[in-house]
């Protein structure tokens, strides 16, 4: 007789970051830092805390293997802190950070030093991707936490005033499903009206900075902004149009759930 056997569980997603930097044009960074660029992903464990090791492009094959990991005082206060590394506990390190955090901690997204005796560097951040699961609370699992809308797939942009709403808002309402990455944030599309979700960071100044709708990632033709700079897009404080004095209170963005889907 044929056997059912009980269907495994997927595995929880291994946590992850970016290395990048958000520096202008023309601000030239050490090339101990251009040397970590790139998506690191959970390798292991290192005095406690996770370790990670770099996922490199195919631009990157061929150079270094780079580590992330972090070191205790068991050596001396002075060595205390997250490093970049060719291997974890040593070897050749181009980057460390003398903040612990806390015990389940992930590396700090800034006050890296390039090179390690170098002052802390203000454009190298660290930006998770993905968070370990068991770091999600009970209220992120019901829907309230942040964890759980930097896991979402789609968004969905709505008015609390339907068909009445400005048309321009009208315009920009539906679902926006993950499509990529952007300086270091989840990119969004919402394919009807090619619309685009997506971060842009401060490197051309703080007015640039936010959460952006616009027909192009990085493009001039723009719909609306969100001033926050939060590893997900928020719900509420929508300007629609971008330049507007007040955020438009009718304008939502929340996770689409399976009826909005199916709508």
């Amino acid at each position: 007789l044929p056997i059912s056997l009980p269907k495994m569980a997927d595995p929880a997603p291994k946590s992850s970051f970016l290395v990048y930097s958000t520096a202008r044009k023309y601000e030239v960074l050490p090339p101990s830092a251009q040397a970590i660029f790139g998506e690191y992903i959970e390798e292991g464990l290192n005095h406690g805390k996770r370790s990670y090791k770099r996922n490199p492009t195919d631009r990157q094959k061929g150079l270094p293997e780079v580590f992330v990991f972090y070191w205790d005082a068991r050596d001396g206060k002075e060595l205390e802190g997250w490093w970049f590394g060719d291997k974890v506990g040593g070897g050749q390190v181009w980057a460390r950070n003398t903040n612990s955090g806390s015990a389940d901690a992930m590396p700090p997204q800034k006050g890296w030093r390039c090179p390690v005796d170098a002052p802390e560097l203000q454009h190298l951040v660290c930006v998770p991707k993905v968070r370990p699961k068991h770091e999600i609370t009970e209220e992120q699992l019901s829907g309230g936490g942040k964890l759980l809308r930097s896991e979402a797939e789609t968004f969905l942009l709505s008015s609390s005033l339907g068909g009445k709403a400005a048309e321009n808002i009208r315009a920009l309402t539906g679902p926006f499903v993950r499509r990529g990455y952007n300086h270091g944030r989840r990119t969004y599309l919402q394919k009807e009206t090619n619309c685009w979700l997506y971060f842009w960071d401060d490197r051309d100044g703080a007015n640039f900075s936010g959460w952006w709708l616009g027909s192009r990632v990085g493009g001039a033709d723009v719909f609306g902004q969100a001033k926050c700079d939060d590893d997900t897009p928020p719900e509420k404080g929508w300007f629609i149009p971008h330049d507007s004095k007040t955020p438009a209170r009718d304008v939502t963005l929340r996770i689409a759930g399976a009826r909005d889907l199916r709508s």
